[in-house]
């Protein structure tokens, strides 16, 4: 999935304990049925790890979401007569922007 950021809804806030302006997005990363398709999204920038929760509508810094978009998972089709013959590349963990939330409802992913 690719994400071109700066296209990416966003606005500026404070995020965590921080006193500091970041670029912040809200997104959801889907749950899935797979082994771990409901524990939280461990993302890591500049050795930096924040959770994100799956299911939930969730604040978080923009350079995540870039990490995110980039985590890709190669699946190989199989043919019953010539076995595995293809791959097929998939987000590893497939998310959809969501619009901002009101203040009093905002959950922010966890560091």
């Amino acid at each position: 999935m690719n994400v071109d950021i700066d296209e990416v809804p966003s606005w500026e806030g404070t995020f965590g304990d921080s006193k500091k302006l970041r670029r912040l997005t809200c997104v959801n990363v889907m749950r899935r049925d797979t082994p771990g398709g409901h524990e939280p999204v461990c993302v890591s920038v500049n050795g930096t790890r924040l959770d994100i929760p799956r299911g939930k509508d969730c604040v978080v810094p923009i350079e995540y979401v870039e990490v995110l978009s980039h985590a890709i998972e190669r699946r190989w089709i199989s043919d019953l007569e010539h076995g595995l013959t293809d791959y097929q590349d998939v987000p590893q963990f497939p998310f959809q922007f969501r619009p901002r939330p009101r203040e009093e409802a905002k959950v922010e992913a966890m560091a």
